[in-house]
Parts: structure tokens; sequence; C-alpha cells
């Protein structure tokens, strides 16, 4: 065997390998799914914005100043509850719609992680290995098919860095870098976001033009 031989059969070992343990985790995360998404009770704290879309739905102010007759815990952005409060019957309330929403924000972020894959190495093999290196991390799965807003945000966020990775040659992307997300737990994300464009793009472009930035 020559050497050229022995580095492929070794990167296809290696392969293999890694499609073996990453499958195997995303199937075990995976087959818990069903079960937690017609699970009619709570998980953490679905309870919460549950509440508040059924809130609004009647009309009440879910971010009305405290008072003496108590507080409502709107604890994230008005967009999930716009949407959850029109998903959500308010007849009978039922925390699978807003699950299947985590689903569908978490299969995205899946999909764009092998679509990243794609562009940073042009294998098809990584395209493949992506999707299931992210749903074989616990994490993921376990807050991604919880009526939370956490994957749906994340699959906006991420659906930006890849519009941003892509267009990245774009002057245009920086002033809008800081702006990419107001959520207060990705605060951080958008200075990253920031330094990305940054350093990948021609800076020397980027000040060039006389008046781009007055």
């Amino acid at each position: 065997m020559t050497k050229d031989q022995g580095q492929k059969t070794a990167s296809f070992l290696c392969g293999v390998a890694a499609f073996v343990l990453a499958g195997s985790f995303a199937a075990r995360n995976l087959t818990t799914w069903p079960a937690r998404i017609g699970y009619p009770g709570e998980e953490s704290y679905e309870g919460t914005p549950l509440a508040q879309m059924l809130r609004l739905g009647q009309g009440v102010p879910i971010y009305a100043p405290p008072s003496p007759e108590g507080f409502a815990a709107a604890t994230y952005g008005p967009l999930y509850y716009l949407l959850g409060s029109r998903l959500v019957s308010h007849d009978q309330p039922s925390y699978l719609p807003l699950r299947l929403l985590s689903v569908l924000g978490t299969l995205g972020c899946a999909a764009g992680c092998g679509l990243l894959a794609l562009w940073l190495t042009r294998s098809y093999l990584a395209t493949f290995l992506g999707p299931l290196a992210f749903l074989a991390y616990a994490m993921v799965t376990h807050y991604g098919v919880q009526a939370l807003p956490d994957s749906v945000a994340l699959l906006l966020f991420f659906s930006g860095f890849l519009v941003a990775y892509r267009f990245q040659a774009s002057r245009s992307l920086l002033p809008a870098a800081p702006a990419s997300t107001t959520s207060r737990n990705m605060s951080l994300a958008r200075w990253q976001c920031s330094a990305f464009c940054c350093l990948r793009n021609n800076t020397a472009a980027l000040w060039s033009s006389q008046g781009y930035w007055r």
C-alpha cells in the first residue's frame, strides 16, 4: 500500500467513525422527541410564555409596569409572543404548536450547519456531518423541542450570519452587523459580528471610499 492510499484509507475510516459517533448520539436524542413534543405537561418554564400569549390574545398588555394587582413576567421580545398568540388555541391551550415551532427552528439550524460546512470545505461529507454533529449535542436537542423561543431566535440569528458570511465582501454588512440582534442574551454577538466583518473584509477598501462613513 502506498502512502497516498494509506492516507485515503485513514481519512475514510475517520469519516466513518465520525458519522457513526455523531449519528448514534443524534439518533439517541431524536428518539426522545416524539414523547416530549406530545407531553401534555410543562417542561422547564414553558408555562410562563404560554400564559403571556393567552393574556395577549385576550387584549391584556403583557409589558405593563408592575402594579399592586401583580405583574407580567414577559421575559422575551414581542415577536415570539405575537406569533405564539396566533398559534395557540385560546379555548384549549396546548404546548404542541409552540414545540413544533421550536422543532422547525432546530431543524433549520441543523440545515444551516450543513450549508456552512459545505461553503467552508466544499465537501459533501462535511455537509451531512454538520447537521448530525449539531443534533448530537444534548443541550441543543434538550432545548430544541421546548415551547420557548431559544431555537427560533437562534435560527433567525444564524440565518443572518449565513447571509453575512455568503456576502462578506459587501461593505454594507459592517454597519448592519451591530443591529443583527436585539436579544439581551446575544448582546455580545452583535460585536462579534462586527469583528468578523472587519477581519474578513479588506479593511483598507472599507475606509478608502471618501465620505462613505459620513
